[in-house]
């Protein structure tokens, strides 16, 4: 027969490990929660700012022959930081390489 106060001890001390451990997860779930939040808006802004750059440059090419030299060349630096940003970020999420066919695996069917 086992010790009455030996069981109760491992019971507490299992309860506790869990209770600290279901804290740990807790705390960890939220700080995961929040980085991801703060991914998000920070993805948000810079998809905002390119998409206002993308506009503005838009706005300017349509007007270049109206553009002083000067202004021609401030349009052309522009241009070239945001080729420059675009090819310094890459295609992190594929979006701007089209996915390749596959051909059905014929050899599974006979």
């Amino acid at each position: 027969m086992t010790h009455p106060r030996l069981t109760l001890w491992d019971w507490l001390r299992s309860n506790l490990r869990d209770h600290h451990l279901h804290n740990q997860l807790n705390r960890m779930e939220s700080a995961m929660a929040t980085a991801a939040e703060q991914i998000n808006n920070l993805s948000a802004k810079v998809d905002d700012i390119a998409a206002d750059f993308r506009a503005f440059r838009d706005a300017m090419n349509a007007e270049r022959e109206n553009l002083t030299p000067d202004g021609q060349a401030a349009l052309d630096a522009a241009n070239a930081k945001l080729d420059a940003f675009d090819t310094e970020v890459g295609d992190a999420d594929g979006s701007d390489t089209p996915t390749e066919p596959t051909e059905p695996d014929t050899d599974t069917f006979r």
